[in-house]
């Protein structure tokens, strides 16, 4: 466990706690889908498998489908996005500062938006996590509406939704913590993000793809160069990059890369099936941050 505790000191999650207590979402009482009428509970569980706090100001919209899939926004003033912090940084919104802060052209106090479902949630993280690994490993826990202008500027926290948004950066702290308690779960994780950017080269991509089983360990096609990049790392992790390779190499082959998923992966399946390399291996390499279905200005 010592020499693993030293191999993957280089790549933990560092999760670092926050200056002030967070209010546990677990304090207020959710709505759950035994609460609803049996035919609207199925489609509930589905959207909100884990209840939703009383303090959401849900409300009926378009696409409902018979579940209240829109909450009104009201609870920040409009100062909050005219008013930018001077440490916002807004890695996600412009790209590790390539682009610039958008501004907003109109802004009311109050307006209906989608909430994303857990599904939702779940592909907009994964997706940032492949795009921002190194940010968002070692971020900081999250305990008030500002701590969103690290990641996003006044357009996506106004469009998406802040609510939307601090579910989206929570989640992803919370699969820190559970990454970051496990030295083998890190290093796990580490490989899988390797591969994925190992992959974008296409010499790489043919590479993998011609391998067959024939032809001995998939472990030998990786040359010096695909080595030194993985870093140092001891024997007993070459299964795992083993896995990770077949794992991609498989997806590769299935030509199911142009379709979406029906269900991004989440970590607890990943760590249920010992394949947290294999995690965000299904998941394209391109931003998925979603537009709401509705946004109606009240």
């Amino acid at each position: 466990m010592a020499k693993d505790s030293i191999m993957a000191e280089a790549i933990r999650m560092n999760p670092l706690p926050a200056p002030h207590p967070v209010l546990p979402a677990a304090a207020f009482p959710r709505v759950h889908a035994e609460n609803f009428p049996h035919g609207d509970r199925e489609a509930y569980a589905k959207y909100y498998p884990y209840g939703i706090p009383v303090t959401y100001k849900m409300m009926h919209g378009v696409h409902s489908q018979g579940v209240a899939q829109t909450y009104l926004e009201d609870n920040l003033p409009i100062g909050f996005y005219t008013n930018i912090p001077p440490k916002a940084t807004a890695i996600i919104s412009t790209s590790n500062g390539s682009r610039p802060f958008r501004k907003l052209d109109q802004i009311l106090p109050q307006r209906r938006i989608h909430l994303w479902s857990k599904d939702e949630i779940q592909a907009i993280c994964n997706s940032l996590r492949k795009l921002h690994w190194d940010e968002l490993k070692n971020m900081q826990q999250p305990y008030c509406w500002d701590d969103l202008w690290a990641y996003f500027d006044a357009y996506d926290l106004y469009h998406n939704g802040c609510l939307n948004l601090w579910n989206v950066i929570n989640t992803i702290w919370d699969e820190n913590k559970l990454i970051s308690i496990d030295v083998r779960r890190e290093i796990a994780a580490h490989i899988g993000h390797w591969a994925d950017e190992w992959l974008k080269l296409e010499k790489n991509r043919d590479k993998l793809m011609q391998w067959k089983e024939s032809q001995g360990s998939i472990y030998r096609i990786l040359d010096d160069e695909d080595h030194e990049s993985l870093g140092s790392l001891q024997d007993d992790v070459v299964p795992l990059i083993a896995s990770a390779l077949k794992g991609r190499r498989a997806y590769l082959l299935s030509n199911m890369e142009a379709e979406k998923a029906e269900e991004p992966a989440d970590l607890i399946t990943a760590f249920r099936t010992n394949g947290v390399e294999n995690w965000l291996s299904k998941f394209p390499n391109h931003l998925y941050l979603a537009r709401p279905w509705e946004l109606t200005y009240i």
